[in-house]
């Protein structure tokens, strides 16, 4: 390995030298599970919607889960919860998959655009990298608003991404469980 590093950034090839042994580690895509919720058990984050790291966002994905779990916990149980354990029990199955509900399309979305973004992140030299290049410079002059072949730069995509408030969404569907059972 530190043969491929010669030449490198002097602070690099230290770093290199001391290390015993390297270990190749793939980044691998696996499918996200059809159902996260059994019952009264409930996965998130990768245990459920494993992503590879090119958006930066398995955390983010793992973090919401947690917050909309916690808040519709938090509202099961101001809404009262059921003293008969068989009926706890129904209602809460039904609570998690309504957090499957809220979650899978969102998770889906986020894990094909990271699949998307490592082949824009691994184009060789040549004129798809090229064509990558041209249009993510001319971005800027459009102020980053506008869309674009490659989901980073697609302002759509990225408002969508990022711009969603999950929290108020889970609100409001809480409130329509709440109505329905």
């Amino acid at each position: 390995m530190a043969a491929n590093f010669q030449g490198w950034d002097p602070i690099l090839n230290e770093i290199i030298s001391c290390l015993k042994t390297a270990l190749k580690w793939k980044l691998l895509h696996f499918k996200e599970l059809d159902q996260w919720t059994k019952g009264v058990i409930a996965l998130l984050g990768d245990a459920s919607h494993p992503t590879l790291p090119y958006q930066g966002q398995g955390a983010a994905m793992a973090v919401e889960d947690g917050a909309i779990l916690g808040l519709l916990l938090e509202k099961f149980q101001s809404a009262g919860i059921p003293s008969n354990q068989v009926e706890k029990n129904e209602k809460l199955a039904s609570l998690f998959r309504l957090y499957e509900g809220l979650r899978k399309k969102r998770t889906e979305v986020n894990v094909a655009g990271a699949v998307h973004t490592r082949h824009y992140y691994h184009l060789a030299d040549g004129p798809e990298q090229e064509a990558r290049d041209k249009e993510l410079a001319g971005l800027a002059s459009g102020k980053w608003k506008g869309p674009c072949s490659f989901n980073w730069g697609d302002a759509e995509y990225q408002q969508s991404l990022l711009g969603f408030d999950v929290l108020a969404d889970t609100e409001k569907r809480f409130d329509e469980w709440l109505g329905d059972i």
